[in-house]
């Protein structure tokens, strides 16, 4: 099966020069990594982003707790007064 891979490599290369074909299968290899690099630190990145998110969507829903409590207890003072 290797075999009939590489043969069928070499056919199809036949009029190429096989350093410059070398050359840019190295620099698609590279590409491939560069990229993958990137997108690890884009995911990374990411999932930064999105904790910081969350913790800010909880922290804003604990603070409208608070101010949902503070202002109950403001109707209740302001019932007792009157």
């Amino acid at each position: 099966m290797k075999e009939r891979a590489v043969a069928r490599e070499k056919r199809s290369l036949i009029g190429y020069d096989p350093v410059k074909v070398e050359a840019y299968i190295h620099s698609l290899q590279l590409e491939i990594k560069s990229l993958e690099r990137r997108r690890r630190e884009d995911h990374q990145a990411y999932m930064i982003q999105s904790t910081e998110l969350l913790n800010d969507v909880d922290n804003l829903k604990k603070k409208a707790l608070e101010l949902e409590q503070m202002e109950m207890s403001l109707k209740q003072w302001i019932q007792r007064n009157q």
